[in-house]
């Protein structure tokens, strides 16, 4: 299911995914080079970044943000999963956060190395809730927070070059 953020935080997130399957099988979930970057919350099984002899390997963290990918790049789920995937604007994660695209184009980074203890508490209390418009209001509130700590300058220039170049 795909969820609007609260009207303030559109600039900035696209929108958020709320993604859950069951059963052993295992299913690809596929990252698409679509010029956004994302922070995914494996709320019950982990993610696994390959597979090697029909086994699950190179395990990420539950949860993590990818960059900017140039190609695709699949993700394997087995077991029960419940995703929330938060996916940016193409400059969101830059003007909420502070961190460039180029940085983390084509990698994953575990949330706890960008976001710190925080980032870890608001992984556990998105994986507490199961109710999705409580997650969705406390992703809003996070991303909130940090939306007020921005300078008006640093909220208005590059939003409206954006809308002016698509």
């Amino acid at each position: 299911m795909q969820v609007y953020p609260s009207k303030e935080l559109l600039p900035y997130i696209r929108h958020y995914l709320f993604l859950e399957s069951g059963g052993a099988a295992t299913k690809k979930l596929r990252l698409f080079s679509d010029g956004h970057m994302g922070i995914v919350f494996s709320c019950k099984d982990r993610l696994a970044a390959s597979i090697q002899g029909g086994r699950h390997v190179d395990f990420l963290p539950h949860a993590f943000m990818y960059g900017q990918v140039t190609a695709f790049k699949d993700l394997y789920l087995a077991g029960e999963t419940a995703l929330l995937i938060v996916v940016f604007q193409p400059n969101g994660v830059n003007q909420l956060l502070g961190l460039p695209a180029k940085g983390i184009t084509n990698t994953t980074v575990c949330i706890t190395d960008i976001l710190g203890k925080q980032g870890e508490a608001l992984a556990g209390r998105l994986a507490e809730s199961i109710v999705w418009q409580e997650q969705l209001q406390l992703l809003d509130r996070f991303f909130r927070e940090r939306m007020v700590r921005k300078t008006y300058a640093q909220r208005s220039l590059i939003p409206s070059a954006l809308d002016f170049i698509l």
